[in-house]
């Protein structure tokens, strides 16, 4: 038998060589193991939410407010509760709009952005172990991890949260490899549209900022002069900048004449900070609560 016969003779795909650490599939199979990976959460999570009874206080809140917006307009929209970010509310009234029941517009925003985490989740677990199992395998574990697939079965802002944050951070660490600057554009967006979800999405800013900070004071034996990483960290945190405030300003806009109080940028972070540095720890609980 010649060295060709071999090799046609050989199976092209298998279930154990699928879990060899060795396995580095072309893309055609790649996509087509994410997408099913993909597939499987979307099914898992949209099967559990025909096990949901009622929906959560947190949940009616938000249809409410959202039935608010799509039959009355914005005026009064954010009476229920002035603090909540605008943008799932905002989704769930342009469900409305389309002709989709509110509940049902809630629970499959909060179904798909569940079943799309596994794709920013395996990229960055391939750039963490520079190999595809391990990358699957994080993917998978997010596709069938309990606690997730039951949130994302339910109308709640914690799905559309995690899917923006997780997608921002996978676009920063793409940026930091590269030192292409349309990924840290699009972080900027994310990260905005997270705090579009959920007033803690300005964590990110915060956090890159200070990674930004740390990068800069250490310097490694092949990095360029500290002038060359001090610009190229400026562009790159103007250009996150920028991408945070393109989102974030029109929407401020938008109900920035309605009763809402939300802000991209919490405003409760300045006055927690200013009591950690004014208040002893007894007021400091007080205030805080």
């Amino acid at each position: 038998m010649n060295e060709q016969t071999k090799n046609e003779s050989k199976p092209l795909f298998s279930i154990s060589g699928l879990f060899s650490d060795c396995f580095a599939p072309g893309r055609r199979l790649r996509i087509h193991i994410l997408l099913a990976i993909f597939a499987f959460a979307f099914a898992l999570r949209l099967a559990r939410s025909f096990q949901i009874e009622r929906i959560e206080k947190d949940g009616v809140q938000l249809l409410m407010m959202a039935e608010d917006i799509a039959e009355n307009g914005l005026d009064d929209g954010f009476a229920e509760n002035p603090r909540l970010p605008p943008l799932h509310i905002f989704l769930v009234a342009a469900g409305m709009r389309a002709g989709i029941p509110p509940e049902v517009a809630g629970i499959l925003i909060s179904v798909l952005s569940g079943a799309l985490l596994v794709f920013p989740v395996f990229f960055i677990a391939q750039n963490l172990f520079k190999t595809f199992l391990p990358a699957m395998i994080s993917a998978i574990v997010v596709a069938v991890y309990p606690n997730l697939a039951r949130v994302a079965a339910e109308v709640l802002r914690d799905p559309l949260f995690q899917l923006f944050s997780i997608v921002a951070i996978w676009m920063l660490i793409e940026g930091v490899k590269s030192h292409k600057l349309r990924f840290h554009l699009v972080a900027g967006i994310c990260a905005a549209l997270a705090a579009a979800t959920r007033s803690e999405g300005v964590e990110i800013l915060v956090a890159y900022c200070l990674y930004c900070a740390c990068s800069l004071a250490v310097r490694a034996a092949d990095d360029p002069p500290l002038r060359m990483r001090i610009r190229r960290t400026l562009f790159s945190v103007a250009v996150f900048v920028v991408g945070f405030a393109a989102v974030s300003a029109p929407l401020e806009l938008a109900v920035s004449r309605t009763m809402s109080q939300w802000h991209a940028i919490d405003m409760r972070i300045v006055s927690i900070a200013e009591a950690f540095v004014k208040y002893p720890k007894s007021e400091l609980d007080h205030k805080i609560k």
